[in-house]
């Protein structure tokens, strides 16, 4: 899983973490949901700059604890 910042985000990659509203800390995607254009759009504009991807390029990392 990588972090990657919202405006680079491609439709089809899937959401690695919840994405959280600032705000309420109500989910505003779920882990596991594939993104659209129109989730993309939604993000920016709620000012998320970044989310957690589960890719490819991130297969087989493990994170130091």
């Amino acid at each position: 899983m990588r972090r990657v910042p919202t405006h680079q985000l491609r439709t089809g990659d899937r959401i690695g973490r919840d994405v959280l509203s600032s705000s309420h800390e109500i989910p505003l995607l779920r882990a596991g949901i594939r993104v659209s254009d129109s989730y993309r759009e939604s993000l920016l504009r709620s000012n998320i700059t970044s989310v957690w991807v589960d890719d490819g390029l991130s297969e087989g990392i493990t994170r130091w604890k």
